[in-house]
């Protein structure tokens, strides 16, 4: 681009260069076409643009060279952008299946003339797996297996899913059928992976029958392009079944992000995948390897097609008909015998679904745990005894292992509701990077993992002659003694579960057994005389009466590379304000809400058509609570200033909370008050003031409140952060970035019950977004559409009516 600017700049100037009269050949030599006595200065003037548009155009040539389309095949697991490319286009076929089945792949053509497919046709085939873990095909026609269809393909073949044209059937935890929505036809959606300053053009299309949908870009800034944020009804229109939109949006920060569904309920039915944003630099490499120095590491590899962990709790149906259980407080009936579909005629003890609570006595699972699925793999609890039924992930390092060698992985929570203390057996992790920004490396033995957060961790080599596989566990924070002090119920410890692979051979489910009695839990290891440490919990320790772990909270973590002091959101020469924001179940019907009042999306997305924006009144939600089910806005009006937000919550729940637009620094992370048994006591943590106010409407800090927070340039950055149950977290961030941005808590219950507020930041200086952008709204009339044949001026339409009043203007003008 710059050598097509000097190009054309530099053909003008010898354009314009030319003499009028002709009286000197040595300086018309000079000019691109030798200049007559008859040329005039406009002529020169438009031959000389005519030129530059000429090598604008072929500059515009130039540059759409260097644009990558990534192939993101139908069953491709990873889709990677070229590091030489300035713009990497991926294309997202959204789509609903069923588990346990195989679709033909049909080829169409798409109105942009790009080639689509999409998984239908009457060539499907359901398949089980057998004891040997191998897909066995069990359709019927007539009681006689369908071995016509495109998709049957029997154990004796040598055919494949590939080879056949067909998709391979998605196990998810081996036990579960049940409706999924994909992106590409995989359970996670693809791994997309580009590189940092890459533009990023995602065309999505929405190939589900009944529902839109949108994707959010999680940990994006879209700085300039909020409209590409990805929320349903706030950034832009949702994506209508049969309809196409493109994002596009500059791929920063680094790190490790993801992308998912903003629309319902789809996320957690499968409509999400990992981003990843390559570094350019290999800094980072270094400014760890000597900050592991002393550990004997001496090389980082960093694969992260391969490396790259989702973990998410699966249920045995529909994210939406749970939900519509949940929000009515319905109850749960999911014993082993209890049917889908099928009312309960008693409270059966054995079929009813009890609440679990964490150590700490917050509540975890008012939605019972079905199973866990890593990388969209996984084993349902009744299969614990027939593993060789099942499908894992299996993670592999490779071949030719030293403990010199650390591996980079990225952990990504995708989970709708419960957290996962995730661990490797028999190794250590080393936490260098959470929400996409670099820390000093911590070892620990468990990292916990709320939804919406992302931690990259090394993993060192065991020695070449160690065993091979290694059992990796997720496991929930579920409490028995917790459980049984609140309600008395029954509750497990429930695990997702996966292999890691030291080598590049398959791992068959026939070995899984074996590999897990082998596998020694690091939970075993943590004793009286070795305890063991843990990142991320969200209360301040395990009781020690029943745990040996201690934790670490995240605002001990420290950045490797500080923030540059100018950028530091403190007051040094910076306007601060405050706002606080209590999460609790305290809205209409003491559901889900923040500051007492429960979201409701606009009918319009304020980004495209803020004139149609209806905010919250200004009520009182003691007395007309409903009038609090609204779209709660929150206006900063300046920019450049430092905005300090306290997010505080009761004691029944942790929250994880999500702030689009922007990574912030955590200066402040208060947990609550504990009896000796570990108990969280205080209904709200006694800093925060809801005024005697039940709904906690407008909370503050107490009187005589006089903490000081500050950012320093270690201080932690993140953009999802775990608000403890009875505590609360002090965030600041500079308004540098002017939209609309969403705040919510990312458990999805809670934010689609309304756990949620929008942010308008800098209002005077939204960006202008781009007129062809669909638009949507609210269509209502309160007397009826007028009847377009009856005896009215309006009557007279279309183009021989307009020619006739300009017929009749015209004479009675003349």
């Amino acid at each position: 681009q710059v050598f097509c600017f000097c190009f054309c700049l530099g053909a003008v100037s010898m354009v314009l260069y030319a003499e009028t009269d002709g009286s000197s050949p040595k300086s018309s030599r000079r000019t691109l076409w030798r200049a007559s006595a008859a040329t005039t200065s406009t002529t020169r003037t438009i031959l000389a643009a005519a030129f530059t548009l000429v090598m604008m155009a072929h500059c515009d040539v130039v540059y759409a060279q260097q644009q990558h389309n990534v192939e993101c095949r139908i069953g491709q697991m990873v889709c990677e952008c070229a590091d030489w490319a300035d713009q990497c286009v991926f294309t997202l076929e959204v789509e609903e299946l069923f588990t346990f089945a195989s679709y033909k792949k049909i080829r169409s053509v798409a109105e942009d003339g790009s080639q689509t497919i999409q998984s239908r046709g009457r060539q499907g085939v359901s398949y089980y797996i057998d004891d040997n873990g191998r897909f066995v095909p069990i359709n019927s026609d007539g009681g006689t297996v369908n071995n016509t269809r495109t998709c049957f393909i029997p154990l004796e073949s040598d055919r494949t899913f590939q080879t056949s044209d067909c998709t391979e059937p998605i196990v998810a935890d081996g036990k579960t059928f049940r409706p999924v929505v994909v992106v590409n036809g995989v359970l996670p959606g693809p791994t997309l992976i580009v590189h940092h300053g890459q533009d990023v053009l995602a065309h999505v299309r929405n190939k589900l029958i009944g529902d839109a949908i949108s994707i959010h870009w999680h940990g994006m800034h879209q700085v300039g392009t909020p409209w590409m944020d990805g929320v349903g009804l706030i950034s832009h229109c949702p994506i209508n079944p049969g309809s196409n939109f493109s994002y596009n949006f500059n791929a920063t920060p680094s790190g490790t992000f993801w992308y998912h569904s903003h629309t319902g309920t789809q996320r957690t039915d499968g409509l999400f995948g990992a981003l990843i944003v390559k570094e350019r630099k290999n800094d980072w490499k270094i400014e760890l390897l000597e900050e592991l120095s002393g550990a004997g590491i001496t090389r980082i590899v960093d694969y992260p097609e391969d490396h790259t962990i989702s973990l998410l709790d699966w249920q045995r149906e529909a994210t939406q008909d749970l939900f519509t259980r949940l929000e009515g407080s319905l109850g749960f009936f999911p014993g082993h015998n209890s049917v889908i579909g099928e009312i309960q005629e008693s409270l059966n003890m054995e079929t009813r679904s009890w609440r679990t609570y964490a150590p700490d006595g917050s509540e975890v699972g008012p939605i019972p745990y079905w199973s866990g699925l890593i990388n969209g793999k996984g084993v349902h609890q009744e299969m614990n005894q027939q593993l060789n039924k099942v499908q894992l992930s299996v993670v592999k390092l490779g071949e030719g292992q030293e403990p010199s060698t650390a591996y980079r992985f990225r952990l990504i929570g995708a989970q709708s509701l419960f957290a996962y203390r995730f661990s490797i057996d028999e190794h250590k992790l080393i936490v260098i990077a959470t929400d996409g920004y670099f820390v000093k490396p911590k070892e620990v033995d468990f990292i916990i993992v709320h939804s919406g957060e992302r931690y990259d961790f090394l993993l060192r080599s065991k020695e070449s002659d160690s065993k091979l596989n290694y059992w990796v566990r997720a496991e929930t924070l579920e409490d028995q003694t917790a459980t049984n002090k609140r309600n008395g119920g029954p509750t497990d410890m429930h695990l997702a579960e996966a292999v890691l692979h030291y080598g590049t051979q398959d791992v068959i489910p026939s070995q899984y057994q074996a590999i897990k009695s082998a596998s020694k839990a690091v939970i075993d290891g943590c004793t009286e005389e070795s305890w063991c440490a843990a990142l991320n919990c969200p209360f301040k320790s395990y009781p020690a009466s029943r745990y040996n772990i201690n934790c670490t909270d995240i605002s001990e973590l420290e950045l490797l590379f500080q923030t540059k002091a100018n950028e530091l959101p403190n007051e040094d020469g910076r306007e601060k304000v405050t706002h606080f924001f209590h999460f609790g179940f305290l809205g209409v019907s003491t559901s889900s809400a923040i500051n007492g009042r429960n979201f409701l999306n606009p009918s319009a997305p304020p980004q495209l058509q803020p004139d149609q924006l209806q905010t919250c009144p200004d009520v009182d939600c003691e007395s007309k609570e409903y009038e609090c089910i609204c779209t709660n806005v929150v206006k900063i009006d300046k920019k450049n200033i430092t905005v300090e937000m306290v997010f505080s919550a009761d004691k029944d729940f942790a929250h994880p909370v999500h702030l689009h637009g922007h990574s912030f620094h955590v200066v402040g992370y208060e947990f609550g008050s504990y009896d000796d048994d570990g108990t969280v006591i205080d209904t709200i943590h006694p800093d925060v003031y809801c005024g005697g106010d039940a709904k906690c409407q407008s909370p503050t800090w107490r009187n005589g409140f006089n903490k000081e927070f500050r950012a320093s340039g270690t201080t932690v950055r993140k953009d999802t952060v775990m608000v403890p149950a009875g505590g609360y977290v002090v965030i600041r961030f500079i308004t540098d970035n002017p939209g609309y941005w969403f705040l919510h808590c990312h458990i999805e219950s809670h934010q689609l019950e309304g756990m949620a507020v929008l942010i308008n930041e800098v209002e005077s200086e939204h960006p202008t977004p781009p007129e062809n952008l669909t638009r949507c709204g609210n269509y209502y009339t309160p007397n009826g559409t007028p009847d377009p044949t009856s005896d009215s001026c309006v009557a007279v339409t279309g183009s021989v009516g307009y020619l006739l009043l300009f017929v009749v203007a015209y004479l009675l003008l003349n």
